[in-house]
Order: C-alpha cells, then structure tokens, then sequence
C-alpha cells in the first residue's frame, strides 16, 4: 500500500510507458540519462511489474542453455539483457547509431554481443 501511495505521490500513473518513454536527449550527458533510466526500471520494479516477460529473448537464452537452474535465474538474466539493450535503444540516436548498427550485424553473424546487462551497457570494459 505504501508503494501504491509513493507512486501516486510521485505522479507516475503509468510506469512502463514512463520506462518506454525513456529517452537521452541530445544535449543529456550518459551520466544523467543513465540515473533517468535506472529510476524509471526502479519504479516499474516497485510497483510489481515485470521486466523479465520477453518471450523471445527468453526462449533465445533458454536454447543457449543457460538458465537450466531454475525459473528465477533464467527471469534475471532475461531482465538483465533486456535492461541493458533497452539502454542503449533509447541512447541519443545522433551518438549511438553506428554501435546499435554493429550489435545487430554481429547478431546477424551469430555473435552475440549486446551488452548483459544495464551496468554493462553503461559502463565501458577494463
């Protein structure tokens, strides 16, 4: 109930469309559209939705053979992914064109390598 309120509160009626709504301006550094986007996936998650229900993806990494463990370790992963693809989706199209354009090529050549999950979209490699 308390959720309930503090969403109310907040004025956020309609969560996923807020997190689908979620976009980098032009001019917004990563840092900024980064904790944007964390808080609208933070708010769908408080009031009980689910960012793990994508059939595809999920019959994808379940073919792949991960995930056998368990039901709850297969909607992590999933969620995971979803995450960090929806990340970079909604990235300012003028800067991340071309690397949205490399991951789905690499798809396409059997290599997947978008990111596994939101911290690995954000944050570059070692």
């Amino acid at each position: 109930m308390f959720q309930k309120i503090k969403l109310i509160l907040a004025g956020l009626d309609s969560p996923l469309k807020s997190f689908y709504n979620c976009r980098q301006g032009k001019e917004e550094n990563m840092e900024t559209y980064h904790r944007r986007f964390e808080a609208a996936a933070a708010t769908i998650i408080m009031s009980k939705g689910n960012l793990s229900e994508h059939e595809r993806l999920t019959k994808y990494e379940t073919k792949k053979g991960i995930g056998k463990s368990g039901v709850t370790d297969i909607e992590k992963l999933v969620e995971d992914k979803f995450l960090g693809a929806a990340f970079l989706q909604n990235a300012d199209p003028g800067r991340f064109t071309n690397l949205w354009r490399e991951l789905k090529n690499s798809m396409l050549k059997g290599h997947d390598d978008y990111p596994k999950s939101l911290r690995a979209a954000y944050e570059p490699p070692l």
